[in-house]
């Protein structure tokens, strides 16, 4: 929902690397993006505010370190 926090979590990043988080709204347009860093054991973590502006739908994260990526889908209602 709108206003919540949501935990997002990952591994398996580069060790210390830098991982761009990009969120998308269901036309791919890029809403938020995040920069955090990863452990040393290639595990990162970041909590996000959903915006109160944001329309139900569908959404989606995607998570790169410069080496890999990968994405995942998120409805808010």
């Amino acid at each position: 929902n709108t206003n919540e926090l949501m935990k997002i979590t990952g591994n398996g990043a580069r060790d210390s690397a830098t991982v761009t988080m990009k969120i998308f709204n269901s036309e791919g347009i890029k809403i938020n993006e995040l920069n955090i860093t990863a452990k040393n054991n290639g595990e990162f973590l970041t909590i996000w505010q959903i915006p109160a502006e944001l329309e139900i739908g569908e959404y989606e994260i995607t998570a790169d370190d410069g080496a890999s990526n990968t994405s995942i889908k998120f409805t808010i209602s």
